[in-house]
């Protein structure tokens, strides 16, 4: 990797991101008249930063919703997610999407980017 972009990867105030992320947030909430957030966890790395945001400053205001399509979906991001929500203690719903995602097959196109 380029010397130039690794510094400036690392050199980042992670904490004031972390802060501004809350800080948009928070104001979001309140602008909406909200009492908290809904989230989609995939298992994946944005979705689990998002994770641990949530529990670290709306954990009570929080709901993870994993939406695996159990045919489709690989069984370790389901479990990946379901390990997140557990360590951070987060309220989640795991709802399987296979029927939702047959039933909008058979009206688009079945091509593999429109089913995707």
């Amino acid at each position: 990797m380029n010397k130039q972009v690794l510094d400036e990867i690392t050199n980042q105030d992670y904490a004031k991101i972390q802060s501004n992320v809350e800080s948009f947030l928070r104001e979001s909430i309140a602008k909406a008249g909200a009492s908290g957030l809904v989230f989609g966890l995939s298992g994946g790395i944005d979705s689990a930063v998002v994770a641990h945001i949530c529990a670290k400053s709306f954990k009570e205001k929080s709901l993870a919703l994993l939406m695996p399509d159990s045919r489709v979906s690989p069984k370790e991001e389901t479990e990946d997610a379901l390990q997140i929500v557990d360590k951070l203690g987060l309220d989640y719903k795991l709802i399987d999407i296979s029927l939702i995602h047959s039933q909008f097959a058979n009206i688009v196109e079945p091509e593999e980017k429109s089913l995707g």
